[in-house]
C-alpha cells in the first residue's frame, strides 16, 4: 500500500514539474543562416520556434559555409542538427553520407510533401527518399523595359516571345552616341541570370539522361543555342557588351531586356524604384513558344548523419516549422523570394505586396532543375565550364568543339564515378 502511494505522489510531481528540471533542453546549431538583409526575418523565425519548443528545443543559428565545413565537421564528430544546402546538391550530399533520410520522419508525421512545388521536392531526393525539405526557390523570366519599348515603336505589351522576335528587336532598340558608341541595346544574350544551361534548355536540350549516367550536350540543337548565347558579342564587341551591361545596364534604361532570377525585382525595387518593366516567358526557338520553359534553383534543410535520437528530433522540428505556412511567408515578405510552399506562394497578402511573385508563381510549373545526381555538382562545373568560355571574348568561341571537349571529359567523369559505385 505504502509502495503504491509513493509510486502515485511520484507521478503527480512530475506532471507538475517543468519539463526543463526533469530533463535538460535539447540545443541544436543550425549552419547557413544568412546574414545582411535576411538576417532579421531568419532570427525572427528561430526565436518564435525557440518559444514554442521552450523547455524541449533551442535551436542556435550561425553563419557558416556549409559547404566547406560540414564535411569537416563530421570527421571531426562536432556537427549541426539542421544544415541550408544549395538544394541541387542534395544528391551530392546524400551519396557521400554527409546528410541523412528524412523519410521516416515524413511517413511518421504524414509531412505532406506534395505541398511544395513538385520541382523542388524533386532536387531534395535520393533513391526515392527526400533528404532535404525545401526552403525557397526561384525562376527565371524576361524582364523588358516597357518605356524604352514604346519609344522605339514596339508594343510595350507584347514582348518577344522566339529567339527570331528577339533579334528583330534587337534591331530596332540599339541606338548608338555620338562617338559611334553603343549607348543602348534590346537583349545582351550572356547577361544577366540565364546562363548557358537557360539557353540549352530553351532549345529543349537534355543535359543528362533519366539515370543520370550518360552525356546528352552535344547536339545541334545545343550548337545552335549556344551560338545564339554569343549573338550581341558578335554584333557589338566584348569590350562593347561588358561596358553597357556594367554600366548603366538594365535598371538605367541603356539594355532594355534582360533574362533575369525573380528575386532581381527586389533589386530593381532599390535601384531603380521607378522602373516600368513588364515580364514575359523566356523567349524559344521558332515553334517552340507555345511550350514555356525556366530553370529554378533554391535551398533546403537537410539532416546532418551522427545525431543523437533526441538531436534528430529537434532538428526534424525545426525543418517542418520552416515548412510552415507561416514560416515561410516571414521568409517571402522580407526577401522577396518564392516560397517552396506552394500555398505561400500563391497568398494574397504576398501578391498585393510583390505583384510580380504572381507572375512568376504562373511560371514555376513550367520550371527545370540542375540533374539530380549524386555527381550532380560536378555535372554542374562543366555547364559553368561552358557559361564563362561563352561570355569572354567577341563571340568567337568555337560552340562545337567546346561542346564536344566539355561533354566528353564530362562523360568520362561520369563513367569513372559510376564504374568506382558499381565496385563499392
Amino acid at each position: 500500500m505504502f509502495r503504491a502511494r509513493l509510486f502515485a505522489i511520484v507521478g503527480i510531481l512530475c506532471l507538475l514539474v517543468p519539463h526543463a528540471v526533469l530533463g535538460a533542453t535539447i540545443e541544436i546549431e543550425y549552419w547557413g543562416m544568412w546574414g545582411g538583409r535576411h538576417l532579421g526575418y531568419e532570427t525572427a523565425v528561430i526565436e518564435r520556434f525557440n518559444e514554442e519548443y521552450a523547455g524541449r528545443y533551442r535551436v542556435v543559428g550561425l553563419e557558416m559555409d556549409v559547404h566547406e565545413q560540414l564535411p569537416v565537421a563530421i570527421a571531426g564528430g562536432v556537427m549541426p542538427g539542421v544544415v541550408k544546402i544549395d538544394r541541387f546538391r542534395t544528391a551530392s550530399y546524400a551519396h557521400a553520407g554527409l546528410i541523412q533520410s528524412l523519410q521516416p520522419f515524413i511517413e511518421r508525421d504524414g509531412f505532406d510533401v506534395s505541398a511544395f512545388y513538385p520541382a523542388t521536392i524533386a532536387e531534395g531526393t535520393y533513391n526515392g527518399e527526400v533528404y532535404a525539405i525545401p526552403w525557397d526557390t526561384d525562376t527565371r523570366a524576361l524582364y523588358y523595359n516597357k518605356d524604352i519599348f514604346a519609344e522605339s515603336g514596339l508594343d510595350p505589351n507584347a514582348p518577344p516571345r522566339t529567339w527570331e522576335e528577339v533579334a528583330e528587336y534587337n534591331r530596332r532598340l540599339e541606338r548608338y552616341g555620338p562617338d559611334g558608341n553603343l549607348v543602348q541595346a534590346g537583349l545582351l544574350e550572356d547577361k544577366g541570370n540565364w546562363g548557358a544551361i537557360g539557353w540549352l534548355l530553351s532549345a529543349g536540350v537534355p543535359l543528362l539522361d533519366e539515370s543520370g549516367r550518360r552525356v546528352l550536350w552535344n547536339t545541334t540543337e545545343a550548337e545552335q543555342a549556344l551560338e545564339y548565347m554569343q549573338s550581341s558579342r558578335r554584333r557589338y564587341g566584348g569590350a562593347e557588351v561588358d561596358a553597357l551591361w556594367d554600366g548603366p545596364g538594365f535598371p538605367n534604361g541603356a539594355v532594355a531586356m534582360v533574362l533575369n532570377v525573380s528575386g532581381y525585382a527586389g533589386n530593381l525595387e532599390t535601384v531603380a524604384p521607378d522602373l516600368n518593366f513588364g515580364l514575359a516567358f523566356p523567349p524559344r526557338p521558332a515553334g517552340l513558344e507555345h511550350e514555356p520553359v525556366s530553370w529554378s534553383g533554391g535551398f533546403a534543410f537537410a539532416m546532418p548523419v551522427g545525431l543523437s535520437e533526441e538531436e534528430k528530433e529537434a532538428a526534424w522540428a525545426f525543418i517542418k516549422f520552416w515548412g510552415s505556412h507561416w514560416a515561410q511567408m516571414q521568409m517571402a515578405m522580407n526577401a522577396r523570394y518564392i516560397p517552396s510552399l506552394a500555398s505561400a506562394a500563391r497568398d494574397p497578402d504576398l501578391w498585393d505586396r510583390f505583384p510580380e511573385i504572381a507572375f512568376f508563381a504562373e511560371v514555376m510549373p513550367y520550371s527545370k532543375w540542375r540533374p539530380v545526381s549524386p555527381f550532380g555538382g560536378a555535372v554542374w562545373d562543366f555547364i559553368s565550364e561552358m557559361h564563362e568560355a561563352i561570355t569572354q571574348g567577341d563571340g568567337n568561341v568555337p560552340v562545337r568543339a567546346l561542346l564536344e571537349d566539355t561533354a566528353r571529359r564530362a562523360q568520362a567523369h561520369l563513367d569513372e564515378a559510376w564504374a568506382r559505385e558499381e565496385r563499392k
